[in-house]
């Protein structure tokens, strides 16, 4: 929420969300982006946004 817009790749987020001594994967990643965008989509429109091999952003609604 802090950097909208800004793209984050997976292993970035791995290393920003999950301690180094928990279990952690790629995997780990895609199911909590699922989760978090069950939550927060605003109507028909997804609030995080998979960029094409690089990985996720954070766009906000439109009006």
């Amino acid at each position: 929420m802090r950097h909208p817009g800004e793209v984050f790749s997976v292993d970035a987020l791995l290393e920003r969300v999950w301690p180094l001594d928990s279990e952690r994967s790629p995997e780990g990643v895609r199911t909590l982006i699922k989760r978090l965008r069950d939550k927060i989509d605003y109507r028909d429109e997804t609030l995080i946004q998979n960029v094409h091999g690089r990985g996720y952003k954070l766009v906000p609604p439109t009006e």
